[in-house]
């Protein structure tokens, strides 16, 4: 089923699906794709999410280096040999029906060393995931595969077998229909969700999606973080399943931002509260609550604090 109706003749962006070869340069190579729009359809011609997103990965230096990717929905194969061209090892998956064409790609646009690093494997959605290892995968890739809304949930079971809470999920992917919106939806339910790259001239848009942080959700509940909150008036009165509260999960956004922070090395205490401030100014914390969030922000449970074997209270 195609995306878009296309006819022969069409214009420039139909001819180029039909096109039995397509040429990127990507990575400091030449990669130069075989298309079978007639015979396979979609699965078969390269699509601008990919282009999109290979840019995104070389253009923002994404380090890919030795991390285990899985790529859903490959097609043609694009996606999947531009990252394994920038270091990765990879998983690059479809359908039985189109994986003659995409080992046929990947096989010719790869030079010898790096074929090793690169498995063409059958994948369909909801079916075959107990074939793939739960949780392994650094990165999950997804170009223009939201699109059947019968698939929606399949795609989503996939997902959450293939995601550990350090995976990121990246999909890119053009707004089309309604139902796209709410496949968006759906993935927000499961994962903290956030656009991170729009190209303007393709109109497509790329998704990073990561699980949510359910285990220091449930510690933060035990913690002066979480007290913090509580006397600050952020979370819901006992009984209240307080974490669904807006306050709370504006806490737990803090949580997300903490780490962020601590990675990227930038000054934690002015970040996050400064987020803090700006995510929610009322109520405001009292400075009793600020200095008990200063420092639920500073360790978290079972995280060592720099140079110290010290841990948050837990009582």
């Amino acid at each position: 089923m195609a995306l878009v109706p296309y006819e022969e003749g069409g214009g420039w962006a139909a001819r180029q699906l039909h096109s039995p070869w397509a040429t990127f340069h990507f990575a400091s190579r030449t990669i130069r794709l075989q298309q079978d729009w007639r015979r396979l359809g979609v699965a078969a011609v390269v699509w601008d999410a990919a282009v999109v997103l290979c840019a995104y990965l070389e253009m923002e230096g994404i380090d890919l280096k030795d991390r285990s990717v899985i790529e859903l929905g490959a097609g043609t194969g694009l996606l999947g040999i531009v990252v394994t061209l920038l270091g990765a090892r990879v998983t690059i998956t479809d359908r039985a029906a189109a994986l003659e064409l995409l080992e046929s790609n990947v096989q010719a646009n790869l030079p010898p060393e790096l074929r090793p690093r690169a498995v063409v494997k059958e994948l369909t959605w909801g079916k075959d995931v107990d074939n793939f290892p739960p949780g392994a995968f650094d990165f999950v890739l997804g170009a223009d595969i939201v699109y059947l809304e019968e698939t929606f949930a399949e795609l989503l079971q996939t997902l959450e077998h293939l995601c550990s809470e350090r995976t990121v999920i990246l999909l890119s992917c053009r707004i089309r229909y309604e139902r796209d919106l709410q496949f968006l939806k759906m993935l927000r339910e499961r994962f903290s969700v956030a656009e991170v790259h729009y190209d303007s001239s393709k109109d497509v848009h790329i998704y990073k999606a990561q699980r949510e942080y359910e285990g220091i959700v449930k510690k933060c509940k035990r913690t002066s973080l979480f007290r913090a909150a509580s006397s600050a008036g952020w979370v819901g009165s006992a009984g209240e399943d307080a974490m669904t509260t807006p306050g709370a999960m504006v806490l737990v956004g803090a949580v997300r931002i903490w780490l962020l922070s601590n990675l990227s090395g930038e000054d934690t205490h002015t970040h996050v509260c400064g987020k803090l401030a700006k995510a929610n100014p009322k109520p405001r914390f009292t400075s009793r609550s600020l200095a008990q969030v200063h420092f639920g922000l500073k360790i978290l449970p079972g995280e060592k604090q720099r140079g110290k074997g010290n841990r948050i209270p837990v009582t």
